[in-house]
């Protein structure tokens, strides 16, 4: 399996510089605020922490300055849009979507109003990453179409290249891989016309990763043309990154002395990165680790294990250096709040002993006074006390309006499920009448197949409206309905055995759809071919929590896989659907075959 880390490292850089770079083409006026030289040296300063992944020390330098902006009122000036297009991308970095996606949309306002189409563009561009990444494929369509039509309308053809690899990388992510490749040459075709050599270098990691499983010759010749890009700039963590890539090609290949010639590669470019002083400890740590796996496949035990311990010890003190930075990061904080704290509270003992002295010249007076307003203030608060006791009447009407109105939106949605439930169950029906006019087997299989892919469908409806939650379905009980299924359909003689070793977990309908698609192709290929003569079937099916996702083990006691559908080749409507539904969950499958058919599924929950 290859190791992409280094390659998203390397898009993720690339996409640092664009932000960074993305408002310097914008058509402003010459003498619109750009920030005064010391301004410039800290925004610099942020974008070389940002750049090396330290994004809390990034994020303290970006926020002072915007706070500076703000109180000067040029937060929306060419300088200001620059610092707030790096906050971004630094909240971004720092998983705080919710507040760069605000961000970003503030931004693209500004941008429309003052008609900084370039910007604008990038803006667009960024926000699609965004969206891809919090799997909203809607919006990161729509901020893709909206990047383009500007491009086209206002001939900014040098960005052209950049949509490319968005466009590609959505495709990637959401699963057309003729798409993706297609916008990866688009990228290879454009770039260089407008001197976008990094842009293009990307554009060769893209279709290098679309094919590698296809087609690895071509996927070494793409990495090796953004390897050149990234040695010949300097950047040797990047080159480091693809001669990783590289390893795990040759490694998957066979060809160990090769991929040995590369990791030697990868290491030297991290001896390089370290001496220019870019933090390269990921780039050592990764090729360690691989290092002591190509030794292990050659027999070279020893070694194997010098290599992994040493990586692993790289690790370790990565991690520890990282949370040593951020307590000093802490610490620094809360001191110079103590300080800014007690430099306050000096002021305002020095305020108060002036303030006091001057208050007893006027003591008598201030009583008189102090006394009229007590019995002014005494009327107000009546006055406010029934205004208040009044909007608490209305507050009271509406919460209890809105209570009735949640009430009905949950009836509602369960009646949906139920509808929905009941529908699927008549095209069901329909299938089943139509079978008795189907004389061909093979027509009698697929519509027999399509009344079970149905039906996994409909029992998620039947259950949320019999459960009376809209948002989430038992597995379990879902699971055991669709054995159920599959038992009734059999004849009495052939009646197979279930064993369910699955936990009480929930997951939303969005997350469990493809969930069942998968289970009912696996009880349609045990149903179709795990019975072995007379014997009865024996189906085991575990489902539980594993790490930051959930893992599903199915067994039958038939022949088992064949060759061909063990390693991936089959092009059979199932195995399709299987590899669909894995690669939408972010999951994977394996199968093989050890006393009967066994098939392995990891996978995310989709977010809701």
């Amino acid at each position: 399996m290859l190791n992409w880390i280094g390659m998203k490292r390397i898009i993720l850089r690339t996409c640092c510089i664009w932000l960074i770079l993305s408002v310097g083409s914008g058509r402003v006026v010459a003498q619109e605020f750009k920030g005064t030289k010391e301004m410039q040296q800290r925004f610099i300063q942020a974008k070389d922490l940002l750049l090396n992944f330290k994004n809390d020390s990034s994020l303290l330098i970006l926020n002072e300055l915007s706070e500076e902006l703000v109180s000067s009122n040029q937060i929306d000036s060419p300088f200001g849009i620059r610092v707030q297009l790096r906050q971004a991308e630094a909240l971004e970095k720092d998983h705080k979507n919710e507040k760069a996606l605000e961000k970003l949309l503030h931004l693209s306002d500004v941008c429309e109003k003052r008609k900084y189409w370039d910007v604008l563009t990038n803006n667009q561009l960024s926000l699609a990453h965004l969206y891809e990444k919090i799997g909203l494929k809607d919006n990161c369509l729509m901020s893709l179409r909206y990047a383009e039509s500007i491009i086209k309308t206002h001939e900014i053809d040098s960005l052209y290249p950049r949509f490319s690899i968005r466009i590609s990388s959505y495709h990637r992510i959401f699963n057309d891989g003729d798409s993706t490749l297609f916008y990866a040459k688009e990228v290879l075709r454009t770039a260089p016309k407008y001197g976008k050599y990094e842009e293009e270098a990307v554009g060769h990691i893209l279709a290098a990763m679309m094919l590698v499983e296809e087609d690895k010759e071509q996927a070494i010749e793409h990495f090796n043309a953004a390897g050149h890009y990234w040695k010949k700039t300097g950047d040797y963590s990047g080159y480091g990154g693809v001669m990783g890539n590289l390893t795990s090609i040759y490694s998957l290949m066979g060809d160990l002395e090769k991929a040995l010639i590369y990791n030697d590669s990868s290491l030297i470019a991290a001896d390089l990165a370290a001496k220019m002083g870019v933090d390269a400890k990921h780039l050592y740590y990764y090729t360690y680790k691989k290092r002591g796996e190509l030794f292990n496949e050659l027999g070279n035990t020893d070694s194997a294990w010098l290599y992994i311990n040493k990586g692993f010890e790289m690790q370790l003190s990565e991690v520890y250096k990282s949370n040593t930075e951020k307590l000093l990061e802490i610490d620094a904080r809360y001191k110079d709040k103590k300080k800014e704290q007690k430099i306050q509270e000096q002021k305002q003992e020095i305020r108060y002993e002036r303030e006091r002295r001057n208050w007893l010249w006027g003591m008598s007076g201030l009583l008189l006074l102090f006394t009229s307003l007590l019995g002014y203030a005494y009327l107000r608060l009546r006055k406010v006390n029934r205004k208040t006791e009044k909007q608490a009447a209305i507050i009271t009407e509406s919460n209890a309006d809105l209570s009735i109105s949640l009430k009905r939106q949950k009836v509602l949605q369960s009646e949906v499920h139920h509808r929905v439930k009941n529908n699927l169950q008549v095209i069901i029906s329909l299938l089943e009448l139509h079978l008795d006019e189907v004389e061909t087997p093979k027509a009698r299989k697929s519509l027999e197949d399509m009344s079970n892919r149905v039906y996994s469908m409909a029992s998620m409806h039947g259950l949320l409206y019999q459960d009376g939650d809209t948002d989430l379905v038992n597995i379990h009980n879902y699971t055991s309905n669709l054995c159920e299924h599959f038992s009734n359909l059999s004849p009495i003689e052939k009646k197979p055995v279930f064993d369910l070793d699955i936990e009480a977990l929930s997951i939303n309908l969005e997350t469990l759809m493809p969930v069942g698609i998968m289970l009912t192709e696996l009880l349609t290929n045990s149903f179709q071919h795990g019975y072995i003569g007379e014997e009865q079937l024996h189906i085991y099916i575990k489902i539980n929590t594993k790490k930051d996702g959930y893992f599903i083990f199915y067994k039958d006691n038939g022949p088992g896989f064949t060759e061909n559908n063990i390693d991936g080749k089959e092009e059979g409507l199932g195995n399709y659907l299987l590899k669909s539904m894995s690669r939408q969950l972010e999951g994977t499958y394996t199968n093989y075959n050890d006393e009967g058919a066994i098939t392995e599924i990891f996978f995310k929950e989709k977010n809701h």
